[in-house]
């Protein structure tokens, strides 16, 4: 017994104590939290997009030890974060970027540097013809619910989904109040990480790659955030 409780001690020593605040009320995702070397001093800094809560919202900030060293207030709400490199100035530090919906934010200094948008995702031909011939709510439910179950819920505009996600009796005003809205496919971010360009040294230029709700990944320019290399 004297030996298992030793043992027990032993492996408990390499743990390190966690650090509580309750009243940091932080709400996010792994996905949302990073560490970088944000001022080039070798200490590096926790990196936390908070999703936020009702009237708080999103934020990025930044944490140096256990202490909020910075925020920022966020456009939308954040689906990942990743610091990543992006020229050769000096000193070497990274920016920070933010997925959010189809958008990549892009954070130089905590001070908003640039924004990269998806391209959208094609329409279906079927789709468009079945808005543009609709001759009563039950002809577009019945046609948009056969055209979900062939291609799936993802593969429809938003106007779409969102057509069929209301109750049967809100969509004849859902009809009258969106007949000039386009069909659109917005190509939602899901997750980001980087990919050394040339070398792989810790501060070397790094490609944003990312996965999309479409089930693909893009590859960005580290300059432009423009795709240079897609996979599906």
């Amino acid at each position: 017994m004297t030996g298992s409780f030793g043992s027990r001690k032993s492996d408990s020593m390499m743990w390190l104590d966690a650090f509580s605040d309750t009243h940091a009320t932080i709400y996010t995702f792994p996905s949302c939290v990073a560490t970088a070397d944000l001022t080039g001093d070798g200490d590096y800094r926790l990196i936390v997009a908070d999703l936020g809560t009702g009237n708080v919202p999103s934020k990025l900030r930044i944490y140096k030890g256990t202490g909020l060293q910075a925020e920022v207030n966020l456009q939308e709400t954040p689906n990942a974060v990743a610091p990543i490199f992006i020229d050769n100035e000096s000193p070497r530090l990274p920016v920070i970027t933010v997925a959010s919906s189809e958008y990549i934010y892009v954070y130089k200094n905590l001070r908003p540097f640039f924004r990269a948008v998806l391209p959208q995702l094609l329409v279906s031909p079927v789709e468009r013809d079945i808005w543009g011939q609709c001759e009563s709510v039950e002809s577009l439910s019945e046609l948009l619910g056969n055209l979900q179950m062939e291609v799936g819920i993802s593969a429809l505009s938003l106007k779409s989904q969102n057509f069929l996600s209301i109750p049967a009796n809100e969509r004849q005003s859902f009809i009258d109040s969106h007949k000039l809205t386009p069909l659109q496919r917005k190509n939602v971010v899901t997750c980001i990480s980087t990919l050394k360009k040339s070398y792989h040294d810790e501060d070397a230029l790094a490609c944003l790659v990312i996965g999309t709700e479409n089930c693909e990944i893009l590859v960005l320019h580290p300059e432009t955030f423009t795709p240079i290399d897609e996979v599906e």
